[in-house]
């Protein structure tokens, strides 16, 4: 009992103390980084979804993203809204979507949920010919894959749901061909697909 009183009166066990209570005054929380948004839009409150749109943006802006990252940002939200507007409700009077937003300085994740009957989003893709960069089949969810290939679907019989990753700083794919060679660039990377 005598040695733990001498360790607890120590001057390195003090010292030790003051730099843990530092430490742990002066640490970010990284619980405050996050916020989280969200919101339903009936057909007729479409002009709201910008409202949404435009909120996001601002949270992004407040924790540092980059004009670039943020014109992508307000891009895919957009898209993705449009989209489930368009064919995610089964007529203008019915149905709901619901829009949620999780925000970090580091990350966006967006997610719409509607009563669409869904579909098949690697193979909705393919259709617009993802990878091949000279089509003209390309449209918002290609153009969205690009910017982040974080781009998933949850589907169940009654409900349809587009979730949407984009991380600070990474850079969209761009995507060559050069003579029967399709070059992919994603930020500093570079990979090579012989046709």
């Amino acid at each position: 009992m005598l040695e733990f009183l001498k360790l607890l009166i120590s001057k390195d066990f003090i010292n030790n103390a003051k730099e843990i209570v530092n430490l742990l005054r002066n640490n970010k929380d990284w619980r405050k980084d996050i916020v989280k948004y969200s919101g339903d839009f009936e057909y007729k409150d479409k002009i709201e979804s910008t409202i949404f749109i435009n909120k996001c943006i601002s949270i992004i802006a407040e924790k540092g993203w980059d004009i670039d990252e943020q014109i992508e940002v307000r891009f895919i939200l957009n898209e993705i809204f449009e989209n489930s507007f368009e064919y995610g409700m089964p007529s203008k009077e019915l149905g709901l979507i619901s829009a949620s937003a999780t925000i970090t300085s580091s990350f966006i994740k967006f997610s719409t949920t509607d009563l669409g009957l869904g579909f098949d989003l690697n193979k909705e893709l393919l259709n617009q010919e993802i990878f091949n960069p000279e089509s003209d089949k390309h449209k918002g969810l290609a153009m969205v894959s690009r910017i982040t290939p974080e781009i998933m679907q949850e589907k169940t019989p009654r409900r349809n749901t587009i979730i949407v990753i984009k991380r600070q700083g990474l850079k969209p794919l761009k995507i060559k061909k050069q003579n029967g060679i399709i070059i992919f660039h994603v930020g500093n990377s570079t990979y090579i697909n012989k046709e």
